[in-house]
């Protein structure tokens, strides 16, 4: 502009295009980019009634390194935090089926105590019974089991008649 003259005015803001909204959770890996996910392992069968997860592992993995974590949580942790609030004082495995009595949630509820009780985002969960492994077993080819001594638990239930369970020393193919 020259002495005297007024400045152009400014350009249109026609070119600008607003700015993206933050993208929204993937359906598999949620907010923060990973797939972290909580394994169950329930004890229910016919000879033990009840459904207790004895076995409760957590696990995650980075899509992009393909890196991954896992820890476990004893099945005898007591005092672990609730979904929302407060503590349950019984023991953590049998928090899912408590909450699948109170309220028809067993595995969901699981999945928010354990994002509350660690500070992370669990985006799935996995519910396994022994006739789940079973078919998993079987599905694979079976497993070898090799002991270094015979092993028996005279107090197992294989079912709801039978008492007492073993391998011996050597391989077993199961």
């Amino acid at each position: 502009a020259q002495a005297g003259e007024s400045p152009p005015p400014p350009p249109s803001a026609s070119f600008l295009t607003p700015s993206p909204s933050a993208p929204a959770a993937d359906p598999l890996l949620g907010t923060d980019g990973r797939l972290t996910v909580l394994l169950l392992g329930s004890d229910a069968r016919a000879a033990k009634p009840g459904n207790r997860t004895d076995a409760i592992m957590v696990v995650s993995i980075d899509p992009t390194t393909g890196q991954s974590a896992a820890f476990s949580v004893p099945r005898d942790t007591v005092d672990f935090p609730m979904p929302s609030s407060g503590t349950y004082g019984g023991k953590v495995n049998a928090l899912f089926q408590s909450l699948q009595a109170k309220n028809g949630r067993g595995a969901s509820g699981m999945k928010q105590a354990m994002s509350r009780a660690f500070g992370i985002e669990i985006d799935n969960y996995v519910l396994i019974g022994f006739t789940g492994v079973l078919k998993l077993v079987k599905a694979v080819g079976g497993v070898d089991v090799t002991l270094e001594k015979a092993y028996y638990d005279p107090y197992y239930w294989v079912n709801n008649r039978t008492r007492g369970w073993g391998l011996p020393k050597g391989k077993s193919h199961l």
